[in-house]
């Protein structure tokens, strides 16, 4: 299924696409230490915060009816285990359900010809379709009707077809040379359901003789090369080009970077982007120009005990970097490292999603990524390059280790998520007045255009020179159900289209948004809220809970606001109290606002008051005074970044990728106190890509924070809306002031997120 790595005594970090679809069913997990044969079973989950379990869990589903590579490349793809030493024993209950959700229904299948590898061959069914000019999809399923591999027909043609990662002509030898034996049905369409590079120009007899051929001579090249299973290595880090012509250098430049003497032959098809004849019949020509060696078997027996692999939070990162893997050699499940380079981060001002160029398989997923020694990062998957002009580069992502403290937060295990972020790791001390190093990496990964050669990689993922696209898209975009488009029903009625047909047309589909505000829940919030709080009377300081939305808490409990970003955008936090009055602005604090902060936290630190007040601030306090634009912060210095986070009071659980911040020491003394009137205390987040133009002005505040109260409640959102901005006030957005950021190039400027945490107490 995937990789995973010890983090702890009775933990290990592992990708969460992996394992989404056992979620309900930790008990059938097992992990296994292939060093001391050691297995264990999972009984706890921790996820990221900000990964969408919801969205991975319907694409993880729909991947087994398509090939999607972009499973494994959703946001904050981690997830931690909890081990325990005992394999539990499953009912037939269990198992049954386990195989029904790991299955495809076969009424599922929108079948028409239909049957068994096994029973009818391959070439005949593709002649049967191609004689018969149909158009289509023949699918090829496993034993549970998870869709194996593709073949699109059209007009007498087989024009598309897919496996695995291969595409087209190898995807096709492929398909052959694996012997399938599966369940096969054809479905009519239009169009292939894939992204695919241009047609296959070959007549479908020619595919198939020369799939055929390939076929037929493979057991030979087999046994020249000496064995599916044969390991090769490079000689040297660079390929000698000089006795290589046409598609002999093509096919050795793909193959080159994955010869490391470790993977069997018979698997290097998987990472080259070649079929296994392609793959035997240039390890052939390699070894007859003394490129590349035989490795021979390594018998050395490792009996090691599983033990916690060290992370380095705090170590700077950069473009170029060396890295390496740890992976489990497939044959014999021996330890395996690659080495290759880190390239920078997927996305401007995220420091979680880089990428790097070390070529893994599907099966690596959640490898732990080194460097110096250090786990870095954690392997997710493969890019998907843009098919039509792909040079062959395969772009890989990783998640920088941090995502693993994140969850380990979430799970309530501070305090190893503390011990890990302090490892110590001998890290130069910079020169006195130095600036001190930021962990992690925040340049954007460079990688050189196929068309003309540009060394750039934006946000947007389009060359800034040619504007060649560099990769494809790998945001999930779950099947939208069709809607009335409002534009086309009214230039029908202007052109004079009968009352019937109006009426008809009336009586469609609703859309998916709620008109005419234009309100739409996004699979996955811009910001995310926690609630904490303690109460000074249960005895235990800085001891703090989580509030969950609609508790009542007492009167004096102490409490603070986590406001988790996971969209690079501009944030404003508004509060309106119990006792109502003018509307608070929160975040961005003014200069006057952080000076009074600073007096009031002073006079609260050095006032003897009763424990049970613990000092901290009174929800109550006197609104500030509308303060000029000129008195605050540029809202520019606030654009956050993608994992940043920050409390309201400020400072207390901190981090901004692009600001710097002191942390409070004493998180009860700054908290807030919820006193009389009883009541909600109600925090709106907006989220935006633009800065607001209203900054300051406290009557267009109180107005702006009226209406988005209006449109939470009647949507009653669990995580929060999209709505067009101008709908909750016009001119909201500065035009002005917008970004030069490249990380806010292709989003959407009109449109402002918002989300609400409502605080009850009496």
């Amino acid at each position: 299924m995937a990789t995973c790595w010890l983090i702890d005594d009775d933990k290990v970090a592992t990708t969460a696409h992996s394992i989404i679809l056992f979620t309900d069913y930790l008990e059938a997990l097992k992990i296994r230490f292939p060093c001391s044969g050691e297995e264990r079973g999972v009984s706890k989950a921790m996820f990221h915060p900000r990964f969408s379990r919801s969205s991975t869990t319907q694409m993880a589903t729909q991947a087994m009816t398509e090939y999607l590579p972009q499973v494994s490349l959703q946001k904050n793809n981690a997830v931690v285990l909890v081990t325990r030493p005992t394999l539990p024993d499953l009912s037939i209950d269990t198992i049954a359900k386990l195989i029904q959700k790991n299955s495809v229904p076969q009424a599922a299948l929108e079948q028409g010809m239909g049957g068994s590898l096994a029973e009818l061959d391959l070439a005949m069914v593709l002649q049967t379709i191609t004689n018969a000019r149909k158009e289509g999809i023949l699918v090829i399923t496993d034993e549970r009707n998870r869709t194996v591999a593709r073949i699109f027909c059209q007009e007498g043609k087989v024009l598309h077809a897919q496996y695995g990662g291969l595409l087209n002509e190898y995807a096709l030898y492929q398909i052959f040379e694996s012997r399938m034996d599966g369940n096969f049905h054809f479905r009519s369409a239009k169009s292939p359901d894939w992204l695919s590079r241009r047609p296959i120009q070959r007549p479908a007899d020619m595919l198939l003789i020369e799939s055929h051929r390939r076929y037929d001579e493979l057991p030979k090249l087999q046994q020249e090369i000496g064995g599916a299973d044969s390991l090769w290595q490079r000689v040297s880090p660079e390929l000698n080009t000089s006795n290589l012509t046409g598609d002999s250098l093509e096919r050795a430049k793909l193959l080159w970077p994955v010869l490391d003497g470790v993977t069997p032959a018979n698997e290097l098809w998987r990472l080259a982007g070649l079929d296994d004849y392609s793959v035997f019949q240039t390890i052939a020509e390699l070894r007859h120009l003394m490129q590349i060696n035989l490795q021979p078997s390594n018998e050395r027996p490792y009996n090691r005990n599983a033990v916690p692999i060290p992370v380095a939070i705090q170590v700077q990162l950069k473009p170029y970097d060396e890295i390496e893997s740890l992976t489990v050699e497939p044959l014999e499940s021996k330890p395996f490292v690659r080495k290759g380079n880190l390239l920078g981060s997927l996305r401007e001002a995220d420091p979680n999603h880089l990428v790097h160029n070390l070529v893994l398989s599907p099966e690596s997923s959640g490898c732990p990524m080194f460097k110096d020694g250090h786990v870095i990062g954690m392997h997710c998957g493969s890019l998907p390059p843009e098919p039509d002009t792909s040079d062959g580069t395969r772009l890989q992502q990783m998640l920088w280790v941090d995502v693993i403290v994140q969850c380990l937060v979430q799970g309530g295990e501070a305090t190893l998520a503390r011990k890990l972020s302090q490892s110590a790791i001998d890290i130069p001390k910079p020169a006195p007045g130095a600036p001190v190093p930021k962990a992690g990496c925040t340049e954007v990964a460079r990688v050189n255009c196929s068309k003309c050669g540009a060394s750039h990689l934006e946000s947007s993922r389009f060359c800034k020179t040619c504007g060649q696209k560099l990769i494809s898209d790998i945001e999930y975009k779950p099947r939208k159900a069709a809607f009335v488009n409002s534009t086309l029903i009214l230039v029908l009625l202007l052109l004079g289209i009968s009352v019937g047909t109006v009426m008809v047309l009336a009586r469609a589909p609703q859309p998916n948004i709620l008109p005419p505000e234009y309100v739409m829940k996004p699979e996955i919030p811009w910001v995310t809220l926690e609630g904490k709080y303690n109460d000074p009377r249960s005895g235990q300081e800085n001891a703090f809970k989580l509030y969950q939305p609609g508790g009542t808490l007492r009167n004096g409990t102490n409490f603070y606001m986590k406001v988790n970003v996971d969209e690079p955008s501009y944030i404003y936090v508004f509060h309106q109290s119990s006792s109502g009055g003018d509307i608070d602005t929160l975040f961005p604090p003014s200069q006057e606002d952080m000076a009074k902060e600073k007096a009031e936290n002073a006079a609260a630190k050095t006032a003897k008051t009763a424990k049970n007040d613990g000092g901290a601030k009174d929800l109550k306090f006197a609104k500030a005074a509308p303060v000029s634009d000129t008195g605050r912060k540029n809202a520019e210095e606030y654009l956050l970044s993608a994992g940043d986070y920050f409390t309201c009071p400020s400072n207390l659980e901190t981090r901004f990728a692009n600001i710097q911040v002191k942390q409070q020491q004493n998180v009860l003394h700054d908290c807030y106190a919820l006193g009389d009137p009883a009541g909600a205390e109600t925090f709106i987040v907006v989220s935006s890509h633009s800065p607001f133009a209203i900054y300051g002005d406290q009557e267009a505040t109180n107005a702006f924070f009226a209406k988005a109260a209006d449109f939470l409640k009647k949507h009653e959102p669990s995580s929060g809306i999209e709505v067009e901005a101008d709908l909750l006030k016009s001119g909201l957005l500065s035009v002005e002031k917008k970004s030069s950021s490249s990380a806010l190039q292709d989003r959407p400027r009109s449109k402002v997120f918002l989300t609400k945490l409502a605080v009850l107490h009496k």
